[in-house]
C-alpha cells in the first residue's frame, strides 16, 4: 500500500554493548528516559537515562505486593496529567503512577490508582484518558471502550476483509489480533494488525469515537480453531507457511505515529533478506515519511527531539538482543 521503494535507508550503530537485554516487549521514551519492559534479575523494566547513558536502573519488582507486577505488557504515557499507566496481563490490572519532578519511580508516593479487569477481558488493555481501550471480538466488533470501573460502555470497529468465522469470537480474534497505541494527550488512537495489514486511525470527540482513516489490503492467513473438552471451550490459532507478519508495533510522539512493518511471509524468511520498514504518519493518517532498515527490528522508540530511533534487534546468533540507534 505504501511506496517503500522511495523510503530512506537508514543505518544504525549498537549502543550500550555491555547492557544485557533479553526480549523486551515494549519501549517508551519519557522525560529523556528510555523504558524497556524486559524481565531480568527480579525486575521488569530497564530504564536508561538518554542524557547520561551510563545511568541505568532496573525498576518494577516482580511479585504480587503493592507496587509489584507479575507480567507487564504495556506502558502508556499521558501528557495531560504527566502519568504512566502500567498494564499487567497476568494480574489483569492497570496501575497509574505520577511522574514527580521528572523522576520516574514506582512507589507509594507516586501511586495514583489501580483498576482491575474481569477474567473475560481481552488480551490488550490501553489507558485512554479517563477510559480504557481493549481489542477483542465484542459481538463481532473489533474494539471496546471501557469506563473507569472497567465496564464496557461501547463496542465499535468492523473487521476488514473476509469475516468467515467471526461468530466463533475468541478464535476469530486470535486470528485477527491488533496492537493499540494512543497519542500523548490520549485524544486519538491507532490500531494495526499483527497478521493482516489493517491500519486504522480514530479520534475521541464529544464522547464519541470517530474513524479518521483506514488502510487495508490483506486478510490474515492463519488457522483458527475452536474445540470442546467437556463443558470447556478451547480457542486457539496457529501460523503456517502463508502467514505474513505485518505490523510489529506502533509508537506515538506528540505529532506523529510510527509503525514498524515487516511484511514477510513465513515461507520467505531467510530468502528475501532481513528488511523491515518504519512508517511515519500524522494523526490524521497521512503518510509523511518512510524508512528502510536492512535488519529485522523487534521494538522501536522514537526521539523526535534528537531525530533518532532506538531499536532492539537480534544479532546473527540470536542469543541476546542488542540496542541500536538510528539517525533519521
Amino acid at each position: 500500500m505504501f511506496p517503500t521503494k522511495n523510503f530512506k535507508t537508514i543505518k544504525g550503530k549498537q549502543i550500550l554493548s555491555d547492557l544485557f537485554i533479553g526480549r523486551p516487549l515494549k519501549m517508551n521514551i519519557v522525560d529523556n528516559k528510555l523504558l524497556m519492559i524486559d524481565k531480568y534479575e527480579g525486575k521488569q523494566i530497564t530504564m536508561i537515562d538518554l542524557i547520561n547513558t551510563n545511568k541505568i536502573e532496573r525498576i518494577a519488582n516482580i511479585g504480587e505486593g503493592p507496587n509489584e507486577f507479575l507480567n507487564l505488557r504495556d506502558i502508556t504515557y499521558n501528557s495531560k496529567n504527566n502519568s504512566l499507566a502500567f498494564f499487567d496481563g497476568m494480574l489483569r490490572q492497570v496501575s497509574f503512577y505520577k511522574i514527580n519532578e521528572h523522576k520516574i519511580q514506582i512507589n507509594n508516593n507516586t501511586f495514583h490508582r489501580k483498576v482491575r479487569f474481569n477474567a473475560d477481558c481481552p488480551y490488550d488493555i490501553v489507558a485512554f484518558g479517563d477510559y480504557f481501550l481493549a481489542n477483542g471480538c465484542f459481538n463481532a466488533k473489533q474494539f471496546a471502550l471501557l469506563n473507569s470501573k472497567a465496564d464496557i460502555i461501547a463496542e465499535f470497529g468492523v473487521f476488514p476483509g473476509d469475516n468467515t468465522g467471526v461468530e466463533v469470537e475468541n478464535s476469530f480474534f486470535l486470528k485477527n489480533q491488533t496492537t493499540l497505541c494512543t497519542n500523548l494527550d490520549q485524544s486519538r488512537f491507532v490500531a494495526a494488525g499483527y497478521f493482516h495489514d489493517q491500519l486504522v486511525f480514530y479520534r475521541f470527540e464529544n464522547n464519541k469515537i470517530i474513524k479518521v482513516r483506514e488502510y487495508f489490503s490483506m486478510n490474515a492467513k492463519m488457522v483458527s480453531r475452536h474445540t470442546k473438552d467437556g463443558n470447556q471451550d478451547i480457542y486457539s490459532s496457529s501460523e503456517n507457511d502463508e502467514t505474513t507478519r505485518t505490523y510489529r508495533m506502533l509508537y506515538s510522539t506528540k505529532e506523529h505515529i510510527y509503525a514498524l512493518y515487516w511484511g514477510i511471509a513465513n515461507k520467505d524468511f531467510g530468502k528475501t533478506g532481513k528488511v523491515c520498514y518504519i512508517l511515519k504518519f500524522d494523526w490524521n493518517g497521512n503518510l509523511k515519511e518512510g524508512f528502510k532498515v536492512n535488519n529485522l527490528l523487534k521494538n522501536i522508540a522514537i526521539d523526535e527531539i534528537s531525530n533518532c530511533i532506538y531499536a532492539v534487534t537480534y544479532p546473527e546468533d540470536e542469543r541476546e538482543s542488542i540496542l541500536m540507534k538510528y539517525e533519521m
